[in-house]
């Protein structure tokens, strides 16, 4: 899913409603390339998760206020191996709506789906076991206004939502059992991008308006501001991680930062080649993020801009670091022109790299659990480079 912005493809960037009125004043707001459908008209369309985990239109009848089913036949998510039947690579789960971001603990692997298109309320959270969907992916909440942003604890999945027209975004959590009842709030928020979490709290970049944030994850507390974008260094936040100091992040023009766990002003660690959607992965001493042709290595207490890990990577779109092996992991998405995304592997001290896919679909996240490699396909793309809607997959590969 992207924006074009001067011709340069880049994550999709969802803004403030105000923000999005003036764009579709101004005649300028329109998804190209890596992108979504955008023949209906998102403005028209409020519904989404409500502050109590209710819907905001009618039309929604599956609000995730309700009891989640154990699988999904809307989108018509397609059943999986069990891990013994289904060959390399293996498809687990088809007809996604635009899946975003991905995430995985010891047991389950879980993504977000954006929806249609900017501010539909048709996104899900969703996960299925490592070892296959079964007759169909878990759904955790349905009818979300483009969930971005997720991450688990092993006992708890957690997303984010985004503020669109009447509909104000959130942070969310849910057991990885599954949901009971509506999923809990634990914040209100703008349009939350990347998701970390620890054994405390749960952060957040906000792509609105540049800010980083922290909430207990048990809930009870209050929206807890790391940087208020007071000094404007964080131009569209987009995807964080952290360790015991510091939230690192990156913004939409690929530069990476890291922001005080306590809070406090930004440290400008790399500077970025445009595009945005860059992700960014961490292990005990380094830093690592894509970069428009490359995956970058960094040591976490430096601002040198790193070195190349792996280079030949037109757009790497997800990261994932296997510490077990000293393995990072990639997607790409590849030119955008074609069905030429790649999912790759190399060595974290820059040591030769593989390619486990080729000829792939828009491949657009990636996680690593056990022994196994996951990855997300935004979708099948029309004639004009659009990701189409409900054609995403979900995929896995022995390691």
């Amino acid at each position: 899913m992207r924006l074009t912005r001067s011709g340069a493809p880049a994550r999709i960037v969802a803004v403030s409603a105000a923000a999005i009125a003036l764009a579709a004043c101004a005649g300028v707001l329109g998804i190209e390339d890596r992108n979504l459908d955008t023949s209906g008209d998102a403005s028209t369309n409020e519904g989404g998760v409500g502050p109590e985990g209710g819907t905001d239109s009618a039309s929604n009848a599956d609000g995730p206020g309700a009891d989640a089913p154990a699988s999904d036949g809307a989108g018509n998510d397609g059943p999986s191996g069990d891990g013994g039947g289904c060959a390399d690579p293996c498809t687990m789960a088809m007809g996604l709506n635009h899946p975003f971001q991905m995430t995985s603990d010891s047991n389950n692997v879980y993504w977000t789906e954006f929806g249609d298109d900017l501010g539909s309320a048709n996104g899900y959270v969703k996960g299925c076991p490592l070892t296959g969907c079964g007759s169909g992916p878990k759904v955790y909440a349905s009818a979300l206004t483009n969930p971005r942003g997720i991450v688990s604890d092993g006992s708890n999945v957690y997303w984010g939502t985004a503020t669109y027209s009447v509909v104000t975004g959130g942070i969310w959590s849910c057991p990885t059992s599954g949901c009971v009842g509506a999923p809990h709030q634990l914040a209100t928020t703008g349009v939350p991008y990347g998701l970390a979490v620890d054994g405390t709290y749960v952060y957040w970049a906000n792509n609105d308006d540049g800010t980083v944030h922290r909430v207990l994850k048990a809930g009870g507390g209050s929206d807890i501001v790391l940087y208020d974008a007071g000094s404007s260094l964080i131009p569209e936040a987009e995807s964080c991680v952290l360790d015991s100091a510091f939230v690192y992040l990156t913004d939409y023009n690929g530069d990476v930062f890291r922001v005080p766990i306590g809070g406090g002003e930004p440290i400008a660690m790399a500077a970025g080649n445009g595009g945005g959607g860059w992700p960014v992965a961490i292990d005990s001493t380094f830093l690592y993020y894509g970069l428009g042709g490359q995956v970058v290595r960094l040591t976490k207490t430096t601002t040198d801009g790193g070195v190349p890990v792996a280079s030949g990577i037109p757009d790497p779109d997800g990261l994932a670091i296997d510490p077990g092996t000293s393995t990072i992991y990639w997607s790409n998405w590849g030119t955008g022109t074609g069905n030429d995304g790649t999912v790759g592997k190399a060595t974290t001290d820059g040591g030769p790299a593989s390619v486990i896919g080729a000829s792939l679909v828009t491949p657009e996240d990636i996680t690593v659990s056990g022994s196994y490699v996951f990855w997300l396909s935004s979708g099948v793309q029309d004639d004009a480079g659009l990701t189409l809607p409900s054609t995403g997959v979900l995929m896995r590969n022995a390691k």
